[in-house]
Protein backbone atom coordinates (compact mmCIF):
# COMPACT_ATOMS: atom_id res chain seq x y z
CA UNK A 1 0.00 0.00 0.00
CA UNK A 2 1.52 3.28 -1.14
CA UNK A 3 0.71 6.63 0.40
CA UNK A 4 0.32 10.03 -1.21
CA UNK A 5 2.66 12.25 0.73
CA UNK A 6 2.39 15.96 1.30
CA UNK A 7 5.57 18.01 1.18
CA UNK A 8 5.99 18.24 4.95
CA UNK A 9 5.68 14.51 5.58
CA UNK A 10 7.99 13.59 2.70
CA UNK A 11 11.12 14.28 4.70
CA UNK A 12 12.09 10.63 5.12
CA UNK A 13 9.76 8.69 2.92
CA UNK A 14 10.03 7.76 -0.72
CA UNK A 15 7.99 8.60 -3.83
CA UNK A 16 4.61 6.86 -3.87
CA UNK A 17 1.44 6.74 -5.89
CA UNK A 18 -0.70 9.88 -5.93
CA UNK A 19 -3.83 7.76 -5.69
CA UNK A 20 -3.43 7.24 -1.94
CA UNK A 21 -4.87 9.30 0.92
CA UNK A 22 -2.96 12.09 2.61
CA UNK A 23 -2.72 11.97 6.43
CA UNK A 24 -4.03 14.98 8.27
CA UNK A 25 -1.75 17.63 9.77
CA UNK A 26 -1.66 16.08 13.28
CA UNK A 27 -0.73 12.68 11.83
CA UNK A 28 2.02 14.23 9.74
CA UNK A 29 3.44 16.04 12.75
CA UNK A 30 3.48 12.77 14.71
CA UNK A 31 5.22 10.98 11.84
CA UNK A 32 7.84 13.72 11.59
CA UNK A 33 8.53 13.45 15.33
CA UNK A 34 9.14 9.72 14.95
CA UNK A 35 11.34 10.29 11.90
CA UNK A 36 13.52 12.72 13.89
CA UNK A 37 13.80 10.23 16.74
CA UNK A 38 14.86 7.42 14.39
CA UNK A 39 17.42 9.63 12.63
CA UNK A 40 18.92 10.59 16.01
CA UNK A 41 19.15 6.91 16.93
CA UNK A 42 20.86 6.13 13.62
CA UNK A 43 23.37 8.92 14.13
CA UNK A 44 24.40 7.31 17.42
CA UNK A 45 25.32 4.07 15.62
CA UNK A 46 28.87 3.53 14.26
CA UNK A 47 27.57 2.78 10.76
CA UNK A 48 24.71 5.31 10.95
CA UNK A 49 22.12 2.56 10.33
CA UNK A 50 19.59 0.41 12.16
CA UNK A 51 18.68 -3.17 11.40
CA UNK A 52 15.27 -3.37 9.76
CA UNK A 53 13.97 -5.13 12.88
CA UNK A 54 15.05 -2.16 15.01
CA UNK A 55 13.47 0.25 12.54
CA UNK A 56 10.21 -1.72 12.32
CA UNK A 57 10.00 -1.99 16.09
CA UNK A 58 10.27 1.81 16.39
CA UNK A 59 7.57 2.32 13.76
CA UNK A 60 5.10 -0.02 15.39
CA UNK A 61 5.91 0.11 19.10
CA UNK A 62 7.64 3.38 20.00
CA UNK A 63 5.81 4.35 23.24
CA UNK A 64 4.77 7.79 22.02
CA UNK A 65 4.72 7.70 18.21
CA UNK A 66 4.53 4.02 17.23
CA UNK A 67 1.63 2.82 15.10
CA UNK A 68 0.24 0.48 17.75
CA UNK A 69 1.52 2.09 20.94
CA UNK A 70 0.14 5.54 20.09
CA UNK A 71 -3.25 4.19 19.08
CA UNK A 72 -2.75 5.27 15.45
CA UNK A 73 -3.92 1.86 14.29
CA UNK A 74 -7.45 1.70 12.91
CA UNK A 75 -9.38 -1.55 12.63
CA UNK A 76 -12.39 -2.55 10.54
CA UNK A 77 -13.89 -1.28 7.31
CA UNK A 78 -13.10 2.36 8.13
CA UNK A 79 -9.55 1.60 9.26
CA UNK A 80 -6.31 0.32 7.77
CA UNK A 81 -7.14 -3.40 7.69
CA UNK A 82 -9.70 -5.95 8.83
CA UNK A 83 -8.92 -8.95 11.03
CA UNK A 84 -10.93 -12.16 11.28
CA UNK A 85 -13.09 -11.08 14.26
CA UNK A 86 -14.18 -7.98 12.33
CA UNK A 87 -14.88 -10.01 9.21
CA UNK A 88 -17.30 -12.41 10.82
CA UNK A 89 -18.69 -13.43 14.24
CA UNK A 90 -18.14 -17.01 13.14
CA UNK A 91 -14.49 -16.65 14.13
CA UNK A 92 -15.62 -16.34 17.75
CA UNK A 93 -18.01 -19.26 17.28
CA UNK A 94 -15.11 -21.42 16.12
CA UNK A 95 -13.12 -20.49 19.20
CA UNK A 96 -16.13 -21.29 21.36
CA UNK A 97 -16.08 -24.81 19.93
CA UNK A 98 -12.38 -25.13 20.80
CA UNK A 99 -13.05 -23.77 24.29
CA UNK A 100 -15.86 -26.25 24.95
CA UNK A 101 -13.76 -29.16 23.73
CA UNK A 102 -10.62 -28.44 25.71
CA UNK A 103 -11.19 -26.76 29.07
CA UNK A 104 -13.07 -27.01 32.35
CA UNK A 105 -15.25 -23.92 32.30
CA UNK A 106 -15.45 -23.81 36.10
CA UNK A 107 -11.78 -23.00 36.61
CA UNK A 108 -10.28 -22.00 33.29
CA UNK A 109 -9.00 -18.63 32.10
CA UNK A 110 -9.03 -17.30 28.55
CA UNK A 111 -6.15 -15.17 27.22
CA UNK A 112 -6.17 -13.03 24.08
CA UNK A 113 -2.90 -11.55 22.88
CA UNK A 114 -3.34 -8.20 21.15
CA UNK A 115 -7.12 -7.68 21.23
CA UNK A 116 -7.13 -4.94 18.58
CA UNK A 117 -10.60 -3.45 18.33
CA UNK A 118 -11.92 -5.75 21.07
CA UNK A 119 -14.34 -7.39 18.65
CA UNK A 120 -13.40 -10.95 19.60
CA UNK A 121 -14.26 -10.41 23.27
CA UNK A 122 -17.49 -8.63 22.28
CA UNK A 123 -18.55 -11.69 20.27
CA UNK A 124 -17.05 -14.46 22.39
CA UNK A 125 -18.06 -13.55 25.96
CA UNK A 126 -21.84 -13.47 25.23
CA UNK A 127 -21.49 -16.73 23.27
CA UNK A 128 -19.67 -18.30 26.22
CA UNK A 129 -22.40 -17.14 28.57
CA UNK A 130 -25.11 -18.55 26.34
CA UNK A 131 -23.27 -21.88 26.29
CA UNK A 132 -22.86 -21.77 30.11
CA UNK A 133 -19.09 -21.85 29.87
CA UNK A 134 -17.82 -18.44 30.89
CA UNK A 135 -14.14 -18.33 31.86
CA UNK A 136 -13.09 -17.28 35.31
CA UNK A 137 -11.29 -14.36 33.72
CA UNK A 138 -10.81 -13.08 30.19
CA UNK A 139 -7.25 -11.74 30.06
CA UNK A 140 -6.04 -9.37 27.38
CA UNK A 141 -2.28 -8.98 26.95
CA UNK A 142 -1.76 -5.62 25.31
CA UNK A 143 1.35 -3.46 24.85
CA UNK A 144 -0.48 -0.28 23.92
CA UNK A 145 -1.98 1.90 26.67
CA UNK A 146 -3.94 3.76 23.99
CA UNK A 147 -5.51 0.53 22.72
CA UNK A 148 -6.31 -0.58 26.26
CA UNK A 149 -8.33 2.60 26.80
CA UNK A 150 -10.09 2.11 23.48
CA UNK A 151 -10.91 -1.50 24.35
CA UNK A 152 -12.20 -0.57 27.81
CA UNK A 153 -14.58 1.93 26.25
CA UNK A 154 -15.72 -0.64 23.69
CA UNK A 155 -16.47 -3.27 26.33
CA UNK A 156 -18.29 -0.77 28.52
CA UNK A 157 -20.53 0.19 25.61
CA UNK A 158 -21.01 -3.23 23.98
CA UNK A 159 -21.09 -5.73 26.86
CA UNK A 160 -23.29 -6.11 29.92
CA UNK A 161 -21.45 -5.01 33.05
CA UNK A 162 -21.04 -8.55 34.42
CA UNK A 163 -19.30 -9.63 31.20
CA UNK A 164 -17.17 -6.50 30.88
CA UNK A 165 -15.97 -7.15 34.44
CA UNK A 166 -14.55 -10.49 33.30
CA UNK A 167 -11.92 -8.67 31.23
CA UNK A 168 -8.54 -8.09 32.89
CA UNK A 169 -5.64 -6.28 31.21
CA UNK A 170 -2.12 -7.52 31.84
CA UNK A 171 1.23 -7.08 30.12
CA UNK A 172 2.51 -10.63 30.72
CA UNK A 173 0.91 -13.99 31.41
CA UNK A 174 2.87 -14.43 34.64
CA UNK A 175 0.91 -11.49 36.09
CA UNK A 176 -2.33 -13.46 35.87
CA UNK A 177 -2.17 -16.17 38.56
CA UNK A 178 -3.00 -18.42 35.62
CA UNK A 179 -5.54 -21.17 36.36
CA UNK A 180 -5.11 -23.01 33.09
CA UNK A 181 -7.20 -22.65 29.96
CA UNK A 182 -6.81 -21.33 26.43
CA UNK A 183 -4.52 -18.75 24.83
CA UNK A 184 -5.30 -17.17 21.45
CA UNK A 185 -3.01 -14.93 19.40
CA UNK A 186 -4.61 -13.65 16.20
CA UNK A 187 -2.28 -11.78 13.83
CA UNK A 188 0.36 -11.27 16.50
CA UNK A 189 3.36 -13.09 15.05
CA UNK A 190 3.23 -11.27 11.72
CA UNK A 191 3.53 -7.93 13.53
CA UNK A 192 6.72 -8.86 15.38
CA UNK A 193 9.68 -6.90 14.06
CA UNK A 194 11.53 -8.96 11.44
CA UNK A 195 14.82 -8.78 9.58
CA UNK A 196 14.89 -7.89 5.90
CA UNK A 197 17.42 -9.94 3.91
CA UNK A 198 18.78 -10.42 0.41
CA UNK A 199 20.20 -13.74 -0.75
CA UNK A 200 20.77 -16.16 -3.56
CA UNK A 201 17.90 -18.55 -3.05
CA UNK A 202 18.77 -21.48 -0.78
CA UNK A 203 22.37 -20.29 -0.37
CA UNK A 204 22.58 -19.09 3.25
CA UNK A 205 26.24 -18.06 2.97
CA UNK A 206 25.19 -15.37 0.47
CA UNK A 207 22.79 -13.65 2.89
CA UNK A 208 23.03 -9.89 3.25
CA UNK A 209 21.23 -7.98 5.99
CA UNK A 210 19.24 -5.03 4.65
CA UNK A 211 19.69 -2.21 7.13
CA UNK A 212 18.04 1.22 7.14
CA UNK A 213 19.96 4.47 6.80
CA UNK A 214 19.18 8.11 6.10
CA UNK A 215 20.60 9.93 3.07
CA UNK A 216 19.72 13.45 4.19
CA UNK A 217 16.30 13.42 2.54
CA UNK A 218 14.74 10.02 3.10
CA UNK A 219 15.28 6.59 4.63
CA UNK A 220 17.19 4.21 2.36
CA UNK A 221 18.26 0.56 2.29
CA UNK A 222 21.86 -0.31 3.13
CA UNK A 223 23.20 -3.83 2.55
CA UNK A 224 25.57 -5.26 5.17
CA UNK A 225 27.11 -8.60 6.07
CA UNK A 226 24.71 -10.77 8.02
CA UNK A 227 25.68 -11.76 11.54
CA UNK A 228 26.08 -15.37 12.68
CA UNK A 229 22.58 -15.56 14.18
CA UNK A 230 20.97 -14.62 10.87
CA UNK A 231 23.17 -16.91 8.79
CA UNK A 232 22.51 -19.87 11.10
CA UNK A 233 18.77 -19.19 11.02
CA UNK A 234 18.81 -19.11 7.23
CA UNK A 235 20.73 -22.38 7.17
CA UNK A 236 17.83 -23.91 9.08
CA UNK A 237 15.42 -22.40 6.56
CA UNK A 238 17.46 -23.88 3.70
CA UNK A 239 17.11 -27.36 5.18
CA UNK A 240 13.36 -27.02 4.55
CA UNK A 241 13.66 -25.78 0.98
CA UNK A 242 14.00 -27.70 -2.27
CA UNK A 243 16.88 -26.98 -4.63
CA UNK A 244 15.92 -24.69 -7.49
CA UNK A 245 17.99 -23.01 -10.16
CA UNK A 246 17.62 -19.28 -9.41
CA UNK A 247 20.17 -16.94 -10.93
CA UNK A 248 19.17 -13.62 -9.37
CA UNK A 249 19.25 -12.57 -5.73
CA UNK A 250 15.88 -12.15 -4.03
CA UNK A 251 14.60 -10.44 -0.90
CA UNK A 252 12.99 -12.15 2.07
CA UNK A 253 12.18 -11.65 5.74
CA UNK A 254 13.29 -13.54 8.84
CA UNK A 255 11.41 -13.41 12.13
CA UNK A 256 13.88 -13.87 14.97
CA UNK A 257 11.43 -12.64 17.60
CA UNK A 258 8.84 -15.41 17.16
CA UNK A 259 11.03 -18.16 18.69
CA UNK A 260 11.83 -15.80 21.59
CA UNK A 261 8.10 -15.14 22.05
CA UNK A 262 7.34 -18.87 22.22
CA UNK A 263 10.23 -19.64 24.55
CA UNK A 264 9.19 -16.85 26.91
CA UNK A 265 5.57 -18.03 26.85
CA UNK A 266 6.63 -21.59 27.70
CA UNK A 267 8.75 -20.37 30.63
CA UNK A 268 5.83 -18.35 31.98
CA UNK A 269 3.46 -21.31 31.70
CA UNK A 270 5.97 -23.60 33.40
CA UNK A 271 6.25 -21.14 36.27
CA UNK A 272 2.47 -21.00 36.66
CA UNK A 273 2.23 -24.80 36.62
CA UNK A 274 -1.16 -25.04 34.92
CA UNK A 275 -2.00 -26.39 31.44
CA UNK A 276 -2.79 -24.27 28.41
CA UNK A 277 -4.00 -24.84 24.89
CA UNK A 278 -2.56 -22.26 22.50
CA UNK A 279 -4.01 -21.29 19.12
CA UNK A 280 -1.95 -19.05 16.83
CA UNK A 281 -3.71 -17.50 13.82
CA UNK A 282 -1.74 -15.62 11.19
CA UNK A 283 -0.89 -15.02 7.55
CA UNK A 284 1.86 -17.27 6.23
CA UNK A 285 2.61 -20.78 5.06
CA UNK A 286 5.33 -23.39 4.81
CA UNK A 287 8.92 -22.34 4.36
CA UNK A 288 8.67 -23.11 0.64
CA UNK A 289 5.76 -20.67 0.36
CA UNK A 290 7.31 -17.88 2.41
CA UNK A 291 10.71 -18.12 0.69
CA UNK A 292 9.45 -18.87 -2.80
CA UNK A 293 12.01 -17.17 -5.10
CA UNK A 294 9.23 -16.15 -7.47
CA UNK A 295 8.21 -13.76 -4.69
CA UNK A 296 11.39 -11.79 -5.39
CA UNK A 297 10.50 -8.87 -3.10
CA UNK A 298 9.61 -11.05 -0.11
CA UNK A 299 6.37 -10.87 1.88
CA UNK A 300 6.80 -7.51 3.61
CA UNK A 301 3.54 -5.56 3.36
CA UNK A 302 2.35 -2.19 4.62
CA UNK A 303 -1.30 -1.22 5.14
CA UNK A 304 -2.79 2.25 5.20
CA UNK A 305 -6.56 2.77 4.97
CA UNK A 306 -7.07 -0.57 3.23
CA UNK A 307 -4.39 0.11 0.64
CA UNK A 308 -1.44 -2.28 0.57
CA UNK A 309 2.09 -1.68 -0.67
CA UNK A 310 5.66 -2.74 0.15
CA UNK A 311 7.40 0.55 1.07
CA UNK A 312 8.08 0.69 4.83
CA UNK A 313 9.61 4.16 4.48
CA UNK A 314 6.25 5.81 3.74
CA UNK A 315 4.60 7.67 6.64
CA UNK A 316 6.61 6.18 9.52
CA UNK A 317 4.32 5.42 12.45
CA UNK A 318 1.12 5.87 10.45
CA UNK A 319 0.88 2.51 8.70
CA UNK A 320 0.89 -1.14 9.66
CA UNK A 321 3.85 -3.32 8.64
CA UNK A 322 3.72 -7.11 8.53
CA UNK A 323 5.54 -10.09 7.04
CA UNK A 324 4.31 -13.62 6.48
CA UNK A 325 4.80 -16.19 9.21
CA UNK A 326 6.88 -19.28 8.40
CA UNK A 327 4.81 -21.90 10.19
CA UNK A 328 7.49 -24.54 9.85
CA UNK A 329 9.80 -22.19 11.75
CA UNK A 330 7.04 -21.83 14.37
CA UNK A 331 6.70 -25.61 14.61
CA UNK A 332 10.42 -26.04 15.18
CA UNK A 333 10.55 -23.15 17.66
CA UNK A 334 7.57 -24.49 19.63
CA UNK A 335 9.14 -27.92 19.81
CA UNK A 336 12.46 -26.45 20.92
CA UNK A 337 10.68 -24.42 23.61
CA UNK A 338 9.04 -27.56 25.01
CA UNK A 339 5.48 -27.40 23.70
CA UNK A 340 3.52 -30.42 22.54
CA UNK A 341 2.04 -29.71 19.11
CA UNK A 342 -1.27 -30.59 17.52
CA UNK A 343 -0.11 -29.41 14.08
CA UNK A 344 -1.27 -26.62 11.82
CA UNK A 345 -3.86 -26.04 9.10
CA UNK A 346 -5.34 -23.12 7.26
CA UNK A 347 -8.15 -21.05 8.74
CA UNK A 348 -10.79 -22.46 6.44
CA UNK A 349 -9.87 -26.04 7.33
CA UNK A 350 -9.89 -25.15 11.01
CA UNK A 351 -13.32 -23.55 10.91
CA UNK A 352 -14.88 -26.32 8.82
CA UNK A 353 -13.81 -28.98 11.32
CA UNK A 354 -15.73 -27.24 14.12
CA UNK A 355 -19.49 -27.34 14.59
CA UNK A 356 -19.84 -23.87 13.03
CA UNK A 357 -20.92 -25.08 9.53
CA UNK A 358 -23.70 -27.23 11.05
CA UNK A 359 -24.84 -24.36 13.29
CA UNK A 360 -24.89 -22.05 10.29
CA UNK A 361 -26.86 -24.54 8.19
CA UNK A 362 -29.47 -24.79 10.95
CA UNK A 363 -29.75 -21.01 11.13
CA UNK A 364 -30.23 -20.78 7.37
CA UNK A 365 -32.96 -23.42 7.47
CA UNK A 366 -34.79 -21.59 10.23
CA UNK A 367 -35.07 -18.34 8.30
CA UNK A 368 -37.08 -17.77 5.14
CA UNK A 369 -35.51 -14.38 4.59
CA UNK A 370 -33.26 -14.81 1.56
CA UNK A 371 -31.29 -11.68 2.36
CA UNK A 372 -30.51 -13.05 5.81
CA UNK A 373 -29.52 -16.40 4.30
CA UNK A 374 -27.09 -14.64 1.97
CA UNK A 375 -25.61 -12.70 4.89
CA UNK A 376 -25.12 -15.88 6.91
CA UNK A 377 -23.45 -17.64 3.99
CA UNK A 378 -21.18 -14.62 3.41
CA UNK A 379 -20.02 -14.75 7.03
CA UNK A 380 -18.60 -18.22 6.38
CA UNK A 381 -17.12 -17.30 3.00
CA UNK A 382 -15.33 -14.35 4.59
CA UNK A 383 -13.29 -16.75 6.73
CA UNK A 384 -12.71 -19.74 4.47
Amino acid sequence: MSVNRSQSAAVAGSPVSTRLPVPDHAEQEKSIALIKHIIARMQAEPDQTLSFAQYMDELLYHPQWGYYSSGQVRFGKDGDFITAPERSPLFARGLLCEWLASVDEHSADFVEYGAGSGQLAVDLLPAMEQAHCLPERYFIIERSAALIERQRARFSAALPAHLAEKVCFISRLDQSNWQGGMIVANEVLDALACERLKWRYNQPDTVKQMRVGFDGQRFVWSAASANEEIVNAMRMVSERLADRAVSDSVYCELNLQAPVFLQDLFVQLQAEGKPARILLFDYGGRSADVYNPERADGTLRCHFRHLAHNDPFVYPGLQDITAWVDFEQIQHAAQAAGFEQEGWLNQGQWLLKTSVPDELANQMQQTKDQVQQIRLAQQLRDLV
